[in-house]
């Protein structure tokens, strides 16, 4: 989801060394660059799927209809 609407690999890196430690320090690497202009509801989900496991959406949260206008998720 975040590659659609990004356009590109949340953790890419040129060599899967790096790629491998950007997956691990996630707190600190994951970005949503302002030039994909995102909506703030497309990050709040996107920043509550890629989170650890204990914060992470579940099955249900992401089954539950969702009103977009708001800007949030459950």
């Amino acid at each position: 989801m975040y590659e659609m609407l990004v356009g590109s690999p949340p953790f890419y890196a040129h060599d899967s060394m790096t790629t491998c430690r950007r997956i691990l320090n996630w707190r600190t690497t994951l970005e949503f660059p302002l030039e994909a202009n995102l909506e703030a509801c497309a990050i709040d989900l996107l920043k509550k799927l890629l989170c650890g496991v204990g914060e992470r959406l579940t099955e249900h949260q992401i089954k539950v209809p969702v009103v977009w206008a708001s800007g949030s998720l459950p």
